[in-house]
C-alpha cells in the first residue's frame, strides 16, 4: 500500500492510519470517507514481522562482532526504521461479496 487512494471514493489512506493498523495487530483498514474495508494480505504480515525482528534472528552472530551496547543501539535503530517503512510495504485487498 504505497499510501494509496481508496479504490471506491479516491480518498487518501494516510501513513498514520496504516501504521496504527500494523501496531494494533494488523487490523483491517477502513476508508474514512466511504467506509470501504481493506484487508491485509497475510504474506505481507509475515514479511513485515520478519523484517522488523531480523536483528533478533542474527543476534548471536552479530554479538560475535559487536559489543552488546552497540548491538542494542543498532537493533533499536533498525526497529524504528522498519516500523516507519512498514506502511509502505503493506498490501491490501477489498473482499468481493
Amino acid at each position: 500500500m504505497l499510501i494509496k487512494k481508496c479504490e471506491k471514493c479516491g480518498d487518501k489512506i494516510s501513513w498514520l492510519k496504516v501504521f496504527i493498523s500494523i501496531m494494533s495487530g494488523f487490523t483491517n483498514i477502513k476508508c474514512d470517507k466511504c467506509q470501504t474495508e481493506y484487508y491485509i494480505i497475510s504474506s505481507y504480515r509475515l514479511i513485515i514481522v520478519v523484517s522488523v525482528s531480523f536483528p533478533l534472528f542474527l543476534r548471536n552472530q552479530i554479538l560475535k562482532i559487536l559489543s552488546p551496547q552497540f548491538y542494542s543501539i543498532l537493533a533499536i535503530l533498525w526497529l524504528i526504521f522498519m516500523l516507519s517503512l512498514s506502511p509502505f510495504l503493506l498490501r491490501t485487498y477489498v473482499k468481493k461479496h
